[in-house]
């Protein structure tokens, strides 16, 4: 019997940090100049793929029974996903006295505009 290797797991990239951070990215670069507080990202963020419960376009991701505590997941998600960016230089921080902003970085608009899959031209016409 010959050796074979374990079947490779593939990374997860849904529901991640990643997916988070891409999203802001996305939202900071429609909002530029303007800087925004993580509370402003969070709901951003769940308003973007949720769009169709507030009279937008349909919502990019399903229903879920679960969406009340998905808001409370949404935070951590959105916080590491900005940590992540920003070692990237797509996002940049800054310190005021209401607490931490966030804004697109010099990169960001570039790295969005290379972004051309259906569900990326659908959430930058949603952060649009």
């Amino acid at each position: 019997m010959g050796h074979t290797d374990p079947p490779r797991r593939r990374p997860r990239i849904f529901n991640t940090p990643f997916e988070t951070g891409l999203r802001s990215v996305v939202i900071l670069t429609a909002c530029y100049p303007e800087w925004l507080s993580l509370h402003k990202l969070v709901v951003f963020d769940h308003l973007i793929v949720h769009s169709g419960d507030f009279d937008g376009p349909e919502s990019m991701h399903p229903e879920d029974r679960s969406r009340a505590a998905e808001i409370l997941v949404r935070r951590g998600l959105v916080a590491s996903g900005l940590a992540l960016t920003e070692t990237r230089g797509l996002i940049t921080r800054a310190a005021t006295p209401e607490g931490f902003r966030h804004q697109a970085g010099d990169e960001a608009g570039s790295f969005v505009d290379l972004l051309m899959t259906p569900y990326s031209e659908a959430l930058k016409e949603r952060a649009d």
